[in-house]
């Protein structure tokens, strides 16, 4: 594998095939992926939250 930088792309070479990314596009999937990551953090939290105050308030 190949990767070429330049100042405002890089890219990728392997075998028989080429790919080239802005460095707005790297950023945007980077921030993509962090949003998901905390999207399931964040609905496992209220859902924990939920069954707490759930126990809390009804089972006492």
């Amino acid at each position: 594998m190949f990767i070429t930088i330049f100042s405002d792309t890089i890219k990728f070479k392997y075998k028989s095939k080429n790919w080239q990314y802005n460095f707005d596009e790297i950023k945007e999937l980077g921030l993509l992926r962090k949003k998901k990551e905390y999207f399931l953090e964040s609905i496992a939290f209220i859902a924990v939250t939920a069954v707490v105050y759930f126990c809390m308030i009804l089972l006492k």
